[in-house]
């Protein structure tokens, strides 16, 4: 197994301005110190009490390194509580239908403590993020005039 070097410029946006979504998008690869920010911003989002759904764009992601596999497992593990209790749902956006066999592997071995599902664009994940809210009452806020 080879690690392969850090890419620069790799970036994660988390955003909550369209809540009660958390929308996190990863392009390139991003370095440990990126991700570990990343990991504290996603923390705090999720500290806002409420129903809420994850959207993970990766549609542009790079590499990811061994380092932040083990960190985002680590993170799951200690949000667990509030995942189970507050996350209606989880959608991965991912164009590569080799990465999204391998995930959804992955989940099927070790499933989230909530609904979820691996999708290949965005509009995918959009879409079943508003299924997931629905029964809750809860609509995503449009996006700059366009519906979410």
């Amino acid at each position: 197994m080879s690690s392969l070097p850090p890419i620069a410029g790799g970036t994660i946006e988390v955003s909550t301005t369209r809540w009660p979504l958390i929308y996190v998008r990863f392009v390139g690869q991003a370095d440990d110190d990126t991700f570990d920010q990343y990991l504290d911003e996603l923390t705090r989002a999720i500290s806002r009490p409420g129903r809420r759904t994850f959207l993970f764009d990766a549609t542009e992601c790079g590499y990811v390194s061994s380092y932040a596999r083990r960190r985002q497992a680590e993170w799951m593990r200690q949000q667990e509580s509030i995942i189970r209790r507050e996350t209606a749902g989880v959608a991965f956006a991912l164009t590569a239908p080799l990465v999204r066999g391998a995930l959804t592997a992955i989940l099927w071995l070790e499933p989230l403590s909530c609904a979820y599902a691996v999708v290949r664009d965005e509009a995918a994940a959009l879409a079943r993020c508003r299924g997931w809210l629905e029964p809750y009452g809860l609509t995503i806020p449009e996006r700059d005039g366009v519906p979410a």
